[in-house]
């Protein structure tokens, strides 16, 4: 190869070599330095961390972070940890704030999950009253409890309790996912945040039955006032509706109705005092008056009076 071949080679690899030079130059200088003046270390979790579960060395770690985007209330010692428990579920690299930490002194495990003036009560499920066994802790939940109705014998299905959160499935109190090929998990028992009536609604309903737990929408915090469901109901027979339209009352009379009789008329043939020579007599008269008995009866009684005067 001769002179003329190899000269263009060369000249084209040391120009490729300063362009890249070039170019790797002005990458370097638009990057930003941080200085080390300039980082700061915070506590992040070394791994996931479950609800109610104490934070220390052996969950949680300092890592190096930019002074100017550190998170407010964040920790800068693991002594600061001591005692502390963590309030909700924590990812890994999360950096621990106060907002994430349970109350100091409020305990660990399931006891840093319940609110004060709330109870923790744990009912038996199975896979039909339970949702299918598709409950996850965090679920909102309704109750729903077959009892006697108060009149007729009949059995009541009605609501016991309405938007109560399930806070723990078995004993987990925080969604696991679930491993390739691993089989689902059957618990057979929930427990569920409530206000102490709601507990003891809730009790009640669960030793004289079996109740059964009807899953909400993530989002669907209203309350549905409903009367319950019969076995007349079922079968079509409702209850009559009440009029409230405002009713006439009309007396009726104690006493029945007087019926007015019309008088009888009979023949009547009156007859005429007379009087001759101081010998008194009776003339009888021969053509018949129709009259009633009581005018025949006065009549009589005014002739006798007219003889006497």
């Amino acid at each position: 190869m001769n002179v003329k071949t190899w000269l263009p080679l060369c000249l084209s690899l040391v120009v490729g070599g300063v362009v890249c030079k070039v170019a790797y130059d002005r990458m370097n200088k638009n990057k930003t330095e941080v200085p080390a003046s300039k980082t700061a270390q915070i506590v992040v979790a070394k791994q996931g961390v479950g609800a109610g579960e104490p934070l220390g060395p052996e969950n949680c770690e300092l890592k190096p972070v930019v002074a100017d985007s550190m998170p407010e209330n964040c920790f800068r010692s693991l002594d600061e940890l001591k005692d502390r428990v963590a309030g909700v579920q924590l990812g890994k690299n999360q950096p621990i704030v106060e907002t994430v930490l349970a109350p100091s002194g409020s305990g660990t495990g399931l006891a840093t999950l319940i609110q004060p003036g709330m109870r923790a009560i744990t009912i038996e499920i199975n896979e039909f009253s339970g949702v299918g066994g598709m409950l996850t802790p965090g679920a909102h939940v309704d109750m729903i409890a077959t009892v006697p109705a108060e009149t007729g014998g009949e059995m009541l299905s009605r609501t016991v309790v309405q938007n109560v959160t399930i806070i723990a499935v078995g004993q987990r109190m925080v969604q696991q996912p679930k491993k390739e090929g691993e089989e689902p998990t059957v618990f057979r028992s929930v427990t569920i945040l409530a206000t102490p009536t709601e507990a003891e609604a809730i009790e009640l309903a669960a030793s004289s039955g079996r109740p059964r737990l009807v899953l909400r929408g993530g989002n669907d915090k209203a309350l549905a006032l409903t009367k319950g469901v019969t076995v007349s109901t079922l079968r079509g027979q409702t209850l009559p509706k009440v009029d409230t339209r405002p009713v006439t009352v009309v007396t009726t009379p104690s006493t029945q109705p007087t019926t007015v009789i019309e008088p009888t008329k009979v023949a009547y043939f009156p007859t005429i005092k007379v009087i001759r020579a101081c010998v008194e007599s009776e003339v009888r008269l021969d053509t018949p008056v129709e009259q009633t008995a009581t005018q025949q009866v006065n009549n009589e009684g005014l002739m006798k009076d007219a003889a006497q005067h």
